[in-house]
Order: structure tokens, then sequence, then C-alpha cells
């Protein structure tokens, strides 16, 4: 179902692009942009989500900053794209119910393409996220403290409104994909340390325009 819905959003950006990439715009200056979001976290993992509570509140500052200030359609609305995001969760670890805390802090840059007129512009943007993962256990039979840090990848679509001449908002879904270690380990004496932290985003958010 996330998968379809991704494919509609940007195979409905693609259709706006190419129906409009030979039509001159106005050459009113393309804004940068700095946001703050806030947005539910569903993880992927059904492990993540037993331990963790279905996810929590992500918060997130991010910005864009335009790449093209000419007529092409489909360069004027193309987009760098950076972002940082802070998620921290509770939970009970399996099967003997003692506290784990999560904390990922991923740093994400990518480009977006934003529908470069009117008030009303959609969006869809594709970047590499570089997660930062901490898990604190207080079990005695685990490490009490495990970091990761990896590569991943996101995407995001979504609508952005131009209230002011200096004020914005949106609303957005995005997804994420992150898997750390090895789904299983070829030695009967160890076990697999596999674990996943992307997973599906929704919210929205308010900023400023330069």
């Amino acid at each position: 179902m996330i998968k379809r819905l991704l494919t509609y959003f940007f195979c409905s950006a693609i259709t706006v692009l190419l129906g409009e990439s030979v039509t001159p715009v106005s050459q009113e200056r393309i804004p940068v942009t700095i946001e703050a979001r806030f947005s539910y976290f569903w993880p992927e993992s059904s492990l993540f989500r037993q331990v963790y509570h279905n996810g929590g509140v992500d918060y997130q500052l991010t910005g864009t900053v335009p790449l093209f200030q000419g007529d092409s359609m489909a360069l004027r609305g193309l987009n760098f794209w950076w972002a940082v995001d802070y998620f921290k969760a509770e939970g009970k670890s399996t099967p003997l119910e003692n506290k784990t805390t999560i904390q990922i802090e991923p740093l994400t840059a990518g480009l977006k393409w934003i529908y470069p007129k009117s008030m009303i512009r959609p969006f869809f943007g594709a970047g590499m996220k570089y997660y930062f993962v901490q898990i604190y256990n207080d079990s005695p039979y685990v490490k009490k403290h495990v970091a990761r840090n990896g590569v991943g990848f996101s995407v995001e679509t979504g609508v952005q409104l131009l209230a002011s001449k200096y004020i914005m908002s949106d609303l957005f879904i995005a997804y994420s994909f992150k898997q750390f270690g090895s789904r299983s380990i070829n030695s009967p004496t160890v076990q697999a340390t596999w674990f996943d932290v992307g997973g599906l985003n929704i919210g929205g958010g308010i900023g400023v325009t330069f």
C-alpha cells in the first residue's frame, strides 16, 4: 500500500514535469526555505513496533535551496534538500520486559522538486540519510549501550502552501529505508544482531522563506 501510494505521487510529479517543462514561468525568485516539522513515525519492523509501542513523534528541522532561477519548469523546481531529525522512544525488551530506550538522529541530503507556480505547490524529494542510532538497555543479559551509524535512503512527497511572502507550511508523507546487521550469521553460537530503523512518517510543518 505504501509503495503504491509513493509510486502514484511520483508518477503524478513526473507527468506535471514533462507536460510543462518547456513552458516559460514567472521570473519571480524561488525562495530558500527553513521549516520545523512534526510527524508520527511508524516503524517498518514489527519487532520495533512491539518493543517501542508502535513508534512515536519525530521532530525535524529541514530546508531547501533553489538550484536554478531560469525559465525551465524542470530545472526551476529543483532544490537542494537537507534535514535533521530527532526521534526517541522508550519500551520494554522481549521476553524479559526490561526497560529499553532508542534514539535516532539522522541527517538527510538530497534533491527535492517543488512545483514552482501558484501558492499550492506539490513536491517530491529523494535523498541519502545518514543514521546515528543509540540503544540503551537496563537488562543485565545484553549490552547496556549499543551505537550504530550508517547510510540509508529516504523519499517523500506532499503539498507546500505559501501562506504569505515569508511564511510557508506543508503536509507530507515520507518513507525511509535502513537496516543494520545481518538477519542470519553462519554460526550456531552467535546470535544475529539485525534490526530495521526505517519506516513511514506522516506529518506537517511551518517555516519561513527568504
